[in-house]
């Protein structure tokens, strides 16, 4: 009833400590940072699609009573809006390595 397990073959490959990454992969300590700007990033989304919705509500209820176009500014503040989470975006998907604002500059009017 002695029954014999064959030995697990050896890995193909090694990890060893002291070689370099290589080029495609990133440090630990930038993944990490990645990770953690990413989670703020995706509560900070969270509050500016509240802010959208409330501010499509006031423009629907606005055109409503006025009937007429609401104010150019809050138009402008919501182009505004959409072009952060367009950034957004970008970074949590990995289409962008800079960190939106407040890590870097708002967006411009003109992109």
């Amino acid at each position: 009833m002695d029954a014999h397990v064959p030995p697990i073959p050896a890995a193909p490959f090694s990890v060893d400590q002291d070689s370099p990454a290589p080029a495609h992969e990133l440090p630990r300590t930038e993944t990490g940072l990645r990770v953690l700007y990413s989670l703020v990033f995706a509560a900070i989304l969270h509050i500016v699609v509240a802010m959208l919705t409330v501010l499509v509500t006031i423009q629907v209820v606005y055109s409503l009573i006025t009937r007429k176009r609401p104010h150019i500014r809050l138009g402008d503040f919501g182009a505004g809006l959409s072009r952060y989470c367009t950034n957004v975006f970008g970074y949590l998907t990995h289409n962008e390595d800079r960190p939106p604002f407040p890590f870097d500059d708002l967006p411009d009017d003109t992109a």
